[in-house]
């Protein structure tokens, strides 16, 4: 008889960074370390549909038919299996081709450009997992587990995800790709004081002239700048010889500037390499994006670890994709998307340029979004440098024995914050 690890370890033997139980930190952690697999050794690890809808990745006890377990014992490792979605594990390497395209990307015309892209949408294939553009597997997954684990319980405190307990968050960041994108950084932030907002901006330091002083007013002005790799030609992490070459030249805009945060240029991603740069947070990943140079998604529309990092992914597709690639109406899927996450309280983040956000129509598009957001008073809006930090806070909280909640050396301002909320079982179904 064999079972799955439940002992919050990597199978090297490493701490998680990502587990179920510090994801939702419940007061007294009932039982989310003790459900094992039973029965037959496990398959190797694969993807498996569960809940009739929804996927997961990871070894699971043969026989397993995706239902709900009825002895309250997992046929998996909960947190494999969370792990697992947060590091892409299903994924297949990107294509060749597309990193080939945003090599020579700087090259090519803008209006080529454009075209390429969607053709190459076009001939993307619709994936079955992670679906686009939204993808309930990992809220699924986290469904199952905790009702699995919470049988005979109706309802059972948690941490709240977000300051004062709102309902979702909200965070504004735009990559700024091209010298036609960084002249259009003043009228896009322009509109965005007018409405309330503020915004981050991901900067590629060594592609265009970038006018520093600019950058530095706009800081003073409650936005926040980052850096966005260093000449968006694909090659940052293509090996470790180049990452390695161009690393201290990255840190050392960080310092210039002093930002929190990096986004690697066409979201390229490897977790181990962006932990090294020396920010608070990355922002490269996604919950589902099958358009980008390196497919796939995390599922997630939370924070999550990435090593030292906080990683923030952004979970609204991306103005491009749906105004070049696909020629969508944006508004109304990114608000279809904002009222799904709200809905599970959620982060809506929203990735967009300032170079395709150059036409009345789409740049009202955005305005009526925000105003959307703006009537929603329990919406935190935040910059992504202050979720990350919200997110060390939280991710210290613990629960005192009167059940208030703590998170002692995190500053007052922030813990102050902490407040509980409750999973409770409607209708069967587990709701939070």
């Amino acid at each position: 008889m064999s079972s799955s690890r439940t002992d919050g370890l990597a199978a090297g033997g490493a701490p998680r960074a990502n587990t179920v139980a510090g994801f939702w930190k419940l007061r007294g952690s009932p039982g989310l370390e003790a459900g094992v697999a039973a029965g037959a050794p496990p398959a190797p690890a694969a993807l498996h549909r569960f809940c009739s809808d929804a996927f997961l990745f990871g070894a699971c006890a043969q026989g397993w038919d995706g239902g709900a377990p009825a002895d309250g014992r997992l046929p998996f490792d909960p947190d494999e299996v969370f792990d697992n979605y947060l590091c892409e594990r299903y994924a297949a390497a990107p294509p060749r081709g597309r990193a080939a395209y945003y090599r020579l990307r700087p090259f090519i015309p803008l209006a080529l450009r454009r075209a390429l892209q969607r053709g190459q949408a076009r001939r993307s294939d619709v994936t079955r997992f992670p679906r686009w553009p939204l993808e309930l597997s990992l809220i699924r997954f986290h469904q199952l587990v905790l009702a699995t684990m919470l049988r005979e319980m109706d309802e059972w405190p948690y941490v709240a995800f977000w300051p004062g307990n709102r309902r979702f968050a909200f965070v504004l960041t735009h990559d700024v790709d091209s010298a036609e994108g960084f002249a259009r950084i003043e009228p896009l932030a322009r509109l965005e004081r007018d409405l309330g907002f503020r915004s981050a901006w991901f900067i590629v330091p060594e592609l265009y002239r970038v006018d520093w002083d600019y950058l530095g007013r706009l800081a003073e002005d409650g936005f926040e700048v980052s850096i966005h790799g260093l000449r968006h030609d694909g090659r940052l992490l293509a090996s470790r010889r180049v990452f390695e070459r161009r690393l201290p030249r990255i840190n050392d805009y960080v310092r210039r500037i002093g930002a929190a945060g990096f986004r690697s240029p066409a979201t390229l991603r490897r977790s181990d390499w962006l932990a090294e740069i020396n920010v608070d947070y990355d922002a490269s990943y996604f919950d589902t994006d099958p358009f980008e140079p390196q497919p796939g998604g995390t599922c997630s529309w939370f924070p999550f670890w990435l090593g030292r990092l906080v990683e923030l992914p952004y979970t609204l597709p991306q103005d491009f994709t749906l105004f070049e690639k696909l020629r969508l109406e944006a508004e109304q899927v990114w608000l279809a998307k904002l009222a799904v996450i709200e809905r599970y309280r959620g982060m809506a983040l929203m990735l967009t340029h300032p170079d395709y956000l150059d036409r009345h129509a789409r740049l009202d598009a955005y305005a009526r979004v925000l105003q959307w957001v703006a009537k929603r008073a329990d919406c935190w809006r935040a910059l992504p440098r202050e979720v990350a930090q919200w997110w060390r806070v939280r991710n210290a909280a613990t629960w005192r024995a009167d059940g208030t909640i703590t998170a002692d050396g995190q500053g007052e301002s922030w813990a102050k914050e902490l407040r509980p909320d409750v999973l409770r079982r409607v209708a069967g179904e587990l709701c939070w």
